[in-house]
């Protein structure tokens, strides 16, 4: 004959029922949080990884000492260059050059492209009225950049808006902020096209030429804007052109990343380190932060 169990082993066997199962519940709610935290972890080290790979893809295009940092508060009257360590400046903005012009493309039924301008300039042929430019079809870069700019610069026609800035050949002493973004623009010559091999100086003034230039027709700038929950939205601003008077409130913009919480640059030697910092909020209490560094040389 089987025995039941007692009023003391029955309340045992209640108490024990009830100390697993609140251990149960918490070790559930501690796995649920564990994966909201991973699910935020990746989010915001995909949405940081993301935003320095376009920075970088877009600054390894830049004319070479170019870059600038402003303060999103005060753009207009706070340019400094980037050997200044900018530690209070928030905007990164430099020049890029024609690079989908440069690499061209094909031509009838050739498996290469053709490259729509050389960045040569012949010393011989040219002269302070044109630039004479072999190895190129200055055709191919008038239809590249007409299509990426817009519709909004024609190589075609005069005061296009795009321009050469010669490698190496700064009138102004190596600063960028007198050389390409304050008037009269010394170093920055705009120009239009005359044929396939050559451009046309829209100031025929005196200038120094040499071998090798860019073919400029937009500038870039990282934009730091602020939302309601207190952090930013990284935006870039494109297809505007300082050298005629704009500034990158003037141009095109994009989201970039979504809640930053830090964006932070410098240049060492030639190279520009970028630290970006991404935010995910899991709830009012607490938020995962991921940040990641690029070097682009």
């Amino acid at each position: 004959m089987r025995r039941g169990l007692t009023l003391i082993e029955l309340i045992l066997v209640i108490v024990v029922f009830g100390i697993l199962a609140s251990l149960g519940s918490e070790i559930i709610a501690k796995l649920y949080e564990n994966r909201l935290i991973a699910q935020a972890t990746e989010e915001a080290s995909d949405r940081a990884q993301f935003g320095l790979e376009v920075i970088a893809k877009r600054l390894s295009y830049r004319v070479m000492d170019s870059e600038i940092a402003r303060k999103s508060s005060s753009p207009a009257t706070t340019a400094i260059t980037l050997n200044a360590t900018p530690t209070d400046r928030d905007i990164l903005e430099w020049i890029g050059y024609a690079h989908d012009a440069l690499r061209g493309e094909k031509v009838g039924s050739a498996s290469f492209n053709y490259p729509g301008y050389s960045g040569l300039c012949d010393l011989n042929a040219s002269d302070k009225q044109k630039l004479v430019t072999p190895g190129g079809n200055l055709t191919i870069a008038r239809n590249i950049i007409y299509k990426t700019s817009y519709n909004s610069v024609d190589l075609n026609s005069n005061n296009n808006g795009a321009a050469v800035i010669f490698k190496g050949g700064y009138v102004s002493g190596g600063d960028p902020i007198t050389a390409f973004y304050t008037a009269p623009y010394p170093d920055v010559y705009k120009v239009h096209r005359i044929d396939d091999k050559t451009l046309a100086f829209e100031n025929t003034g005196s200038k120094t030429l040499y071998e090798h230039y860019y073919l400029v027709y937009t500038a870039y700038a990282i934009v730091p804007v602020a939302t309601a929950q207190g952090d930013y939205n990284l935006t870039l601003y494109y297809d505007y052109r300082p050298w005629m008077g704009q500034s990158f409130n003037n141009g095109k913009k994009k989201l970039l990343v979504a809640h930053v919480s830090r964006f932070k640059f410098r240049k060492i030697d030639r190279a520009i380190e970028l630290l970006l910092c991404a935010t995910k909020k899991i709830s009012d209490e607490f938020n995962v932060t991921i940040c990641g560094k690029k070097v682009v040389f």
